[in-house]
This record gives C-alpha cells, sequence and structure tokens, in this order.
C-alpha cells in the first residue's frame, strides 16, 4: 500500500496512464513517490492525448502487438529513470522490472 503522500502511476494495455494509492489488477506500475512530484514529472515525460487531458506511455498506443507495447514500455521507463537521476532532491522509483501484459 502507498504511504500517505505517495502516488502511483500504472498503465492500461492501450498506454493511457492511471494514478491512484494501489495499482488495479490488469495494469502495470510504471513509478511511485511523492504526489505532487510525480504528476509533474509524468507532465513533461509522457505524451498528452489529442483532444484531452489523458497521458499516455509514448509508443504503446501505436504498438500493433503485446511485443511491441512492451518494447515501448520499457524503453520509455528505462529512458526516464535515466533522467531522474539528474534530478537533484526527491526522487520518484521507476518500475524498471515492468512486465509485459498477458492476452
Amino acid at each position: 500500500m502507498a504511504a500517505m503522500n505517495e502516488l502511483v502511476a500504472y498503465c492500461f494495455a492501450d498506454g493511457a496512464i492511471g494514478f491512484g494509492a494501489n495499482v488495479p489488477d490488469g495494469t502495470i506500475e510504471l513509478v511511485r513517490g511523492p504526489a505532487e512530484l510525480l504528476r509533474q514529472r509524468l507532465d513533461i515525460v509522457a505524451r498528452h492525448a489529442y483532444r484531452s487531458d489523458l497521458l499516455l506511455v509514448p509508443g504503446m498506443p501505436e504498438g500493433k502487438d503485446q511485443r511491441s507495447k512492451h518494447i515501448a514500455l520499457t524503453e520509455w521507463i528505462n529512458w526516464c529513470a535515466r533522467c531522474e537521476q539528474h534530478f537533484e532532491g526527491d526522487k520518484l522509483t521507476w518500475n524498471r522490472a515492468a512486465k509485459v501484459f498477458h492476452d
């Protein structure tokens, strides 16, 4: 369970990003950390859906199969985790062990 000020971001198979205290069944955890920091960073690194406030994992909506979606997910998480090392102060914890969705 997440700490009081901690937030978890997760994604669905289509790449849509959600936020909550826990990771719902059928989703993959992306990152966790202080709520305000997490939302600020994801607003920068995630793709913004056209005509909505929805955030997406870049490359996942375009994936033609589970393998290509998994590649997009892991490459993006790894890129975000590498970028995180350059920030000072509070850090986010990126899920570098994310596993592919199953059909």
